[in-house]
């Protein structure tokens, strides 16, 4: 992975922080299928771990001081990249082994995500830039979100307490779950991240099982146009890594997959 002008937000100070992750994602590429692999992972693992403490809590005191108005979502997303970071350590403590391209892919997806959609709203603040139609439709966006949430918290409760049966929880949840993968904006391309990590977060707060995530993925899968979202990331590597995913996780036939990794590979 190499820095883009892109990725800059204009706040110095994270600027430099994200340029040291890159460097340690880039490491890690380069260590791939040789003897500095397993030493290479050994760092990445470790910066993190120190990373995560200074580049979160100094960009949670800027936005902060800055009374930046997505303090708390900001600050939310911080604290499930740390709790993701902390499960990867405990399975190397348990002895399990991690597969160094899926961890790359997962820093890979955070940063490009999380500088995109969520800190250069920082910037655009504090430049006085306070609502633009992005950001008021990701605001729109995140109520809705946060509507959802809500239901499938009190569905669950309403549940666990007997008040209503399984079919009722059942079909209720999939009816929250259905305005949120196959609404009509379902198919915007620069939504598929975000939508992705919202059901994966569901899923980890135990609101929806891993069935629910995978069924309604492959729902967003179906409606975009794959061709135009794979024309958002950046380097082929991360788009033949990202069609690999969606393969092996089932959202993709073989024919399918191989098709798009032929028209990626024609491009080299």
């Amino acid at each position: 992975m190499e820095w883009k002008a892109g990725y800059d937000i204009g706040v110095d100070f994270i600027d430099k922080q994200h340029r040291q992750l890159v460097e340690i994602i880039s490491r890690l590429e380069a260590s791939l299928a040789t003897d500095a692999e397993n030493r290479e992972m050994g760092s990445a693992l470790k910066f993190l771990v120190d990373y995560t403490n200074q580049h979160f809590s100094e960009e949670e005191d800027f936005m902060l001081n800055a009374s930046f108005p997505r303090y708390e979502k900001q600050k939310a997303l911080h604290k499930d990249f740390i709790q993701q970071v902390i499960e990867v350590l405990l399975k190397l403590k348990r002895g399990e082994s991690i597969r160094s391209r899926e961890f790359i892919k997962f820093l890979t997806d955070w940063l490009v995500n999380h500088i995109l959609d969520e800190d250069k709203k920082i910037a655009e603040f504090v430049a006085g830039q306070k609502i633009n139609p992005t950001t008021k439709e990701t605001a729109l966006q995140e109520d809705a979100e946060t509507e959802i949430t809500n239901k499938l918290q009190k569905l669950k409760m309403l549940y666990e307490k007997k008040l209503i049966n399984g079919d009722d929880f059942e079909a209720k949840k999939a009816a929250y779950l259905a305005k949120y993968s196959g609404g009509d904006n379902a198919g915007d391309v620069k939504d598929v991240g975000h939508k992705f990590s919202f059901l994966e977060n569901l899923k980890n707060d135990r609101l929806i099982t891993k069935e629910d995530e995978k069924e309604h993925k492959s729902i967003i899968i179906n409606k975009i146009d794959l061709e135009a979202f794979l024309e958002t990331i950046p380097e082929i590597e991360e788009k033949l890594l990202y069609l690999k995913s969606l393969f092996e996780d089932g959202f993709m036939a073989a024919e399918v997959y191989e098709s798009h990794k032929s028209k990626l590979l024609m491009d080299l």
